[in-house]
C-alpha cells in the first residue's frame, strides 16, 4: 500500500480500516502493476520500488514507522537533534542521511528529541525489531521484520507489559 499513512488509518471498536489509500502494487501471474504515490514519512531510503517484492520490502518499513509511532506517542524513528542532523529539514532527508538515535544516542550529535517518551520502556524484544529494521534493514531492506513477526512479537510484549505493570 503505497500511501499508508497515519492520517488513512481509522480504528473504531477493534476494527481497522484503511481510508483513501490510492497507490497499490499488486502482482499477477502475467502483469505487475505499481502504484507511485507515497507518503516520505512512511517511505524507506531506496524508496518504494518498482515491484512486488520491493513494494513489500519498503512496506515493512512503512510497518515499523507505523508502530513506533503507536508506542512512542507519534514520534517519528528519524526525529534527532544534534549538531549532526541539524542541516537536514525534510523527514526523507532524515530517514536517508541520518540514524537511529533512540537504541544509542550519540549525546549533542544525534540523540531523541528531549519530548519524546522513553523509549527503554518499550519491551526489549520489540526494540530489537525496531533495531533490526531502522538500523540492519536501513541499507539491507530484507533484514527488516516481516508483519507476522511484529504480531508475535507485540503480542509477547502485551502480555509482558499486563505481567509486568508496577502501577
Amino acid at each position: 500500500i503505497g500511501d499508508m499513512n497515519h492520517q488513512n488509518i481509522l480504528v473504531k471498536d477493534g476494527l481497522v480500516c484503511f481510508l483513501d489509500c490510492d497507490s497499490y502494487t499488486i502482482g499477477g501471474k502475467i502483469n505487475e502493476y505499481t502504484g507511485s504515490t507515497y507518503t516520505d514519512r512512511y517511505c524507506p531510503p531506496e524508496g518504494r520500488g518498482k515491484n512486488v517484492k520491493q513494494g513489500q520490502k519498503a512496506d515493512r518499513f512503512g510497518l515499523a514507522v507505523h508502530i513506533f509511532q503507536i508506542l512512542m506517542n507519534g514520534t517519528h524513528p528519524y526525529t534527532n537533534k544534534g549538531i549532526a542532523v541539524n542541516e537536514y529539514n525534510s523527514i526523507k532527508e532524515k530517514i536517508n542521511h541520518t540514524r537511529f538515535s533512540f537504541e544509542n544516542p550519540a549525546v549533542g550529535q544525534s540523540e531523541p528529541p528531549q519530548w519524546a517518551p522513553t523509549y527503554k520502556l518499550i519491551q526489549p524484544n520489540v526494540r530489537s525489531l525496531f533495531w533490526k529494521c531502522f538500523v540492519d534493514g536501513k541499507k539491507r531492506a530484507k533484514r527488516r521484520p516481516t508483519a507476522e513477526k511484529w504480531a508475535d512479537e507485540l503480542t509477547d510484549a502485551k502480555d509482558y507489559c499486563v505481567m509486568n505493570d508496577d502501577g
